[in-house]
């Protein structure tokens, strides 16, 4: 029953994108272009959750010192050293959860696309045999061709990679930065390449959204004292 009320709900989200995806086309008269639009326009839409979730990884970032400093000191005492990382959170007003929120918007948008692309004719897109920069927009990308297929993987890579390396603050997020880029290169062969379009559009939008806001947000205050003697002193 729940998975069947996901999946009308991701049906409601790809027809809505259908109507949206039509009505830019009917202005530029190229899917692949409507795609990129549409993709643009979303990442405006999201702006919002997108600045908070790049005040939360700015004010990580000055939290991490603070982190590696209470890890140091407990790294003996798992319970006390969880006691203190939330007592630090709490302390800084951070909810390890509103990072996640751009992420939880995005998903089922996602996978509106991916419905919506893989079967565009079901919700009155007519993109079957239409192309955008010489390869159809329906077909998997691992059947465009040898140099198609290298040059969409290798800029999917480049560009996940090169927005990874913007979030992984924590040193053990790192190995993300190299698994990343490879499983979404992968997954990019193995879909239509309208949904590659999307895909590689929105991480290259992201990217620049990400060096607009170092821009334009200052950074969070870096506190005067260090975790470890806050912690000290309230022993």
């Amino acid at each position: 029953m729940e998975s069947e009320r996901s999946v009308n709900q991701i049906g409601a989200i790809a027809k809505v994108m259908a109507v949206i995806l039509e009505f830019i086309n009917g202005l530029v008269q190229n899917y692949g272009i409507s795609i990129i639009l549409v993709t643009l326009l979303l990442k405006v839409v999201l702006l919002p959750t997108g600045i908070k979730q790049h005040r939360y990884m700015k004010k990580n970032r000055v939290l991490q010192p603070k982190l590696k400093a209470l890890q140091e000191k407990y790294k003996g005492n798992p319970e006390e050293l969880q006691k203190q990382q939330m007592e630090l959170m709490k302390r800084e007003n951070m909810n390890p959860f509103s990072g996640c929120l751009p992420l939880l918007l995005q998903m089922p948008i996602f996978f509106g696309w991916f419905t919506l692309l893989r079967n565009p004719e079901t919700y009155g897109v007519a993109m079957a045999g239409t192309k955008f920069l010489g390869l159809e927009l329906s077909t998997i990308v691992s059947q465009q061709g040898t140099l198609a297929l290298v040059v969409i993987v290798v800029i999917t890579a480049l560009s996940t990679y090169w927005q990874q390396a913007q979030v992984s603050a924590d040193a053990s997020q790192k190995g993300m930065l190299y698994i990343m880029p490879l499983f979404m290169a992968w997954i990019t062969a193995t879909l239509p390449f309208g949904l590659a379009v999307y895909w590689m559009s929105n991480t290259i939008f992201g990217i620049a959204q990400h060096y607009g806001l170092e821009l334009f947000l200052k950074d969070p205050p870096r506190g005067n004292e260090p975790a470890n003697e806050n912690s000290g002193k309230n022993k």
